[in-house]
């Protein structure tokens, strides 16, 4: 199953302080009480623990037998959460990206926050939130966020 390998793949790659935050950030989601959130937690741990767990083990572990659509959702799902967890802060910044990349990255978030604001009417400091954002992205000579 391509999409499991992919997951395996996915983390894989993670660093250990986003290994950490994304077991962090499933917990969180598995204290609200929702069963199929705790499900993701599990699935992240037994791929952490054994990495040649087949799709057919998974699946009996999570679910007590096979159910491959729950399961390929779950995948997504988790997929999503782990892509997620790339995009906090704690992450973004640490050293294994140059400082235009970090500044990059800050810029485009502020982007996406000072849109979500603008779209809910806070407009209180809008106005000064992006003229950071607009000095940030001339310091940095990142035209495309200008734009």
């Amino acid at each position: 199953m391509t999409t499991l390998s992919s997951f395996k793949n996915l983390i894989d790659q993670l660093k250990r302080e986003e290994l950490k935050s994304l077991l962090k950030f499933l917990r969180y989601y598995q204290d609200s009480g929702d069963e199929s959130k705790g499900k993701g937690l599990q699935l992240v741990e037994a791929v952490m623990s054994d990495s040649s767990y087949t799709t057919k083990d998974l699946q009996n572990l999570l679910y007590g037998g096979e159910n491959y659509q729950a399961f390929n959702k779950l995948l997504n799902r988790t997929k999503d959460k782990i892509y997620e967890v790339l995009l906090f802060d704690q992450n973004l910044s640490k050293h294994y990206y140059s400082e235009r990349n970090r500044v990059v990255f800050e810029i485009r978030k502020k982007l996406v926050q000072s849109e979500i604001l603008y779209l809910r009417g806070m407009n209180d400091d809008l106005e000064k939130f992006q003229n950071r954002i607009i000095s940030k992205a001339l310091e940095y000579e990142i035209y495309d966020s200008l734009i």
